[in-house]
């Protein structure tokens, strides 16, 4: 199976342009200066390093499905909420969470940018998750199936089940979040994966 490279880099075209922007919306100030930016970004780069090929190996074997792109960039800047595409990061986490955030965005990569969907291909991925997982808010059941995938990371690959305890702790402030731990909690994590990567062979 490919294992594409991940290339995590600090964008200086953000950290002064949109990350000053959010900052002042916010009325806060940005908690790290361009230095210390430059320090976290080397921090980052070497504890995923540790951790990478285990991860996007598995998280491909898992579920069955191989990334699109060789090469998948991780953005990093201050202020902004993370996301899968384009993939950035803030500076937030201490460097261990951070393997977990990038893992999980990954995963949202993984599903919607793959050998059955990629990028310039429009599918309706919502609608056949919600024949899986039911009627629920789109957070809430675009998560269910990257939850899981983390469990199976944290407890069956890497076995450091600090991680899932660390990262339902920290979901419980957010609803749609914790709904969606609560529904892998409350079912077989493997179980859903296995119903999730089989929607994909009908793709």
């Amino acid at each position: 199976m490919k294992q594409p490279e991940i290339r995590i880099l600090f964008s200086e075209l953000l950290y002064y342009g949109e990350s000053q922007q959010l900052a002042e919306f916010h009325k806060t100030k940005q908690k790290y200066t361009f230095e210390e930016s430059l320090q976290k970004t080397k921090e980052y780069q070497e504890a995923w390093e540790s951790k990478e090929k285990t991860i996007v190996l598995a998280i491909q074997e898992l579920f069955g499905l191989t990334f699109y792109k060789p090469i998948i960039d991780v953005t990093l800047a201050p202020m902004f909420v993370p996301k899968s595409k384009p993939l950035i990061i803030n500076f937030r986490s201490e460097p261990d969470q951070f393997i977990d955030i990038l893992t999980h965005e990954l995963l949202h990569n993984l599903f919607t940018d793959n050998q059955f969907v990629q990028h310039h291909i429009y599918v309706d991925l919502v609608s056949r998750w919600t024949k899986i997982f039911g009627e629920r808010e789109r957070v809430e059941l675009v998560h269910i199936p990257v939850h899981a995938g983390l469990k199976a990371m944290y407890l069956d690959v890497l076995n450091e089940p600090y991680r899932l305890e660390r990262d339902i702790k920290d979901c419980q402030k957010w609803p749609p979040y914790k709904a969606a731990w609560d529904y892998v909690e409350n079912n077989d994590y493997k179980e859903i994966i296995a119903k999730f990567k089989d929607s994909y062979g009908k793709v």
